[in-house]
């Protein structure tokens, strides 16, 4: 979808902001409530399995964590510049590891994801 492709360029590129992170984020996610409303009302059903649906979701999904992994790291790094954060501090310098939490937008798929990562933790949870 060229509307995503346009907020992650235009948002997320190689100079970031807080502010300009939050407002993909927040542009992100009524984008994809919008898709999925649009979905519903052609007819489509969760239990459909469409190519195309699929290959948004997966936009989606991706928008997102580099979204939440831009907006958690308070430093510049890479290639990557934060107007926010302009200096490194070897210290802070962690790795970004993303949890799901309650944060987590409540479109269709959003809540298909979480469900999904919680379900694939308590998996790998030894009994």
């Amino acid at each position: 979808m060229d509307e995503l492709q346009s907020i992650m360029w235009e948002y997320v590129g190689i100079v970031r902001s807080t502010r300009r992170l939050q407002t993909a984020d927040k542009r992100t996610g009524d984008l994809e409530l919008e898709w999925e409303t649009y979905l519903f009302q052609q007819g489509w059903e969760p239990t459909m399995v469409v190519l195309e649906a699929c290959e948004m979701w997966n936009r989606f999904c991706c928008a997102k964590l580099v979204v939440s992994s831009a907006l958690a790291r308070h430093e510049s790094r890479g290639l990557h510049y934060t107007i926010d954060f302009p200096h490194l501090e070897e210290s802070k310098r962690l790795p970004t590891i993303i949890f799901p939490s309650s944060s987590i937008s409540s479109t269709w798929s959003s809540r298909q994801l979480h469900r999904q990562q919680i379900c694939h933790k308590s998996a790998e949870i030894p009994i």
